[in-house]
């Protein structure tokens, strides 16, 4: 009697057995499907995108832009950080990636604009974060006064994704520069293809700091689906990724490249003053600027 007890007890005792295994073994299965799954989603949108992009990390080194309030965060590591992500979707997609910085490096607007204009980039797309000595907040995005067809749509798109990945605010695409419309951020006036200059949020504003640290990836590839889309749009490629057209994109209603004076430049005999990073203005206007950037308060 005792020996079949026992017996029993084993073949108990194996079924059991046997059922964890199956139920292990299924569970396994299920996380393996799921991280298949979870590989497939994180595929590309984009491949074999045949663009040349520049992405202008605004600031650098001893230039750190502004500064939220009590000067703990640097806006030149903000835009280095975001403009890092933006250049690794892009890549993602296969798009040749021209860096004006990434590391945290100082070059002036001169240089900046050399870049892109040498390296025969389809696109430009500058990156800050926004100050203003007061309560607000949101994305704006900059763009040459002459209203170029085709810079507007890259701002444009660049703003709807935004808006998808989750902002503040849609500021708006604006035209020349902050507080006056007559001039521009330098980016945008001595670059020769289509440019913008993206305020991604203030960084004196709390909210726009939260929303910039819990959604930077989603900013970034946003950025670089706006980028892309962009492309498509303009001709430069198919929505395949294949190239499309000859040679670099070039915006031709940008002054530069009708060979027209640009009203952002500045006779330097005159008695007038540099910002040093983002646009001319004439030193005798009585208009007051935020000094970290020479922004305009409204």
């Amino acid at each position: 009697i005792c020996g079949i007890v026992q017996a029993v007890k084993g073949i108990s005792a194996r079924a059991e057995s046997k059922r964890q295994d199956e139920s292990s073994s299924a569970s396994e299965s299920i996380v393996m499907v799921e991280e298949s799954s979870s590989e497939a989603e994180k595929e590309p949108k984009y491949k074999n995108v045949q663009m040349t992009v520049c992405i202008d990390p605004g600031h650098g080194d001893f230039d750190s832009g502004t500064t939220n309030a009590d000067g703990t965060r640097l806006e030149k590591d903000d835009n280095l950080a975001v403009s890092l992500l933006v250049e690794k979707y892009l890549k993602s997609y296969g798009v040749n990636v021209v860096m004006t910085r990434n590391d945290d490096t100082f070059y002036d607007l001169d240089e900046r604009c050399n870049i892109a204009n040498q390296q025969k980039a389809d696109l430009l797309v500058c990156l800050h974060r926004n100050s203003y000595d007061g309560v607000i907040q949101g994305v704006e995005i900059w763009v040459h006064n002459s209203q170029p067809k085709e810079d507007s749509t890259l701002a444009e798109n660049i703003m709807q994704e935004l808006e998808k990945a989750g902002i503040s605010e849609n500021r708006g695409v604006q035209y020349g520069y902050v507080g006056d419309p007559y001039i521009n951020y330098y980016i945008n006036a001595d670059s020769v293809m289509p440019s913008c200059l993206v305020e991604l949020g203030f960084l004196t504003d709390e909210e726009d700091n939260r929303l910039f640290d819990e959604n930077i990836d989603k900013y970034a590839e946003a950025i670089a689906d706006g980028v892309v889309e962009t492309g498509i749009q303009l001709g430069v490629i198919d929505k395949n990724g294949n190239r499309l057209l000859e040679g670099q994109l070039i915006s031709e209603e940008k002054p530069i490249n009708k060979g027209e004076d640009d009203s952002s430049t500045v006779d330097e005999n005159q008695d007038s003053s540099w910002d040093g990073q983002d646009s001319y203005y004439n030193g005798d206007s009585t208009d007051v600027y935020n000094q970290q950037e020479n922004e305009y308060e409204m």
